[in-house]
C-alpha cells in the first residue's frame, strides 16, 4: 500500500484530520481558534468512539489497560462552543496514544496557551505525531515517538515538540 493510499482526509465541524490507516493515528490535524470561540466549560462525559467514515476505528480495546492516554490532537477544550464540534474531538480518528505525564502536563499547558492567545486574535494550529524507525504498537495502534504542535497567528509562531514518554 502506498503512503497516500493509507491517508484519509476527514472534514469535521471545526477541524480537519488526515487519518493514517496504517498507524491508526491521525497524520495531522488542523484547525483555527477564533476569538470568542474559546469557552470555559466543565468536561462533559462524552465517550471516545469509532468514526463511521473509516472502517476499523473502534479502538477502545487497544487503549484499555495500555497505560497510554487517549490523546486528542484537536483538544476537546478548544471546541466547547459547539456540541457537534466537541463530540467530534472524541472520534478515534483524532486520537493518538500519549504518555499520561506528557498529555496531562506540558502538552496540556501548551494547549491552554494556544487558547489564551485566541482571546486576542485567530490562532491557526497544526498538530501531528512523529514516528521514528521503531514500530512499537499498542494493540493495532502504532505508538508515536513524539508530538509536535505548531500555532501561528497575530503573535507570530510558537512550536512545541515533546517526546512521547513519561519522565
Amino acid at each position: 500500500m502506498s503512503l497516500l493510499a493509507a491517508i484519509v482526509i476527514l472534514t469535521n465541524a471545526a477541524y480537519v484530520a488526515a487519518f493514517d490507516t496504517s498507524t491508526l493515528c491521525p497524520a495531522w490535524v488542523a484547525y483555527d481558534l477564533e476569538p470568542g470561540e474559546v469557552v470555559r466549560a466543565p468536561r462533559l462525559p462524552i465517550p471516545f468512539h469509532a468514526d463511521a467514515r473509516v472502517p476499523g476505528t473502534d479502538l477502545q480495546a487497544d487503549y484499555t489497560g495500555s497505560g497510554f492516554d487517549r490523546g486528542h490532537m484537536a483538544p476537546a477544550a478548544d471546541f466547547n462552543f459547539d456540541r457537534r464540534a466537541l463530540e467530534e474531538t472524541y472520534l478515534f480518528t483524532n486520537i493518538c496514544p500519549q504518555a499520561p505525564e506528557l498529555n496531562r502536563g506540558p502538552w496540556a499547558r501548551f494547549e491552554a496557551e494556544c487558547r489564551a492567545l485566541a482571546a486576542s486574535g485567530t490562532v491557526h494550529i497544526v498538530t501531528f505525531p512523529l514516528f521514528g524507525t521503531a514500530t512499537n504498537r499498542m494493540g493495532r495502534v502504532r505508538i508515536p515517538d513524539a508530538f509536535e504542535k505548531i500555532a501561528y497567528g497575530w503573535f507570530g509562531l510558537r512550536c512545541f515538540r515533546a517526546p512521547n514518554r513519561n519522565p
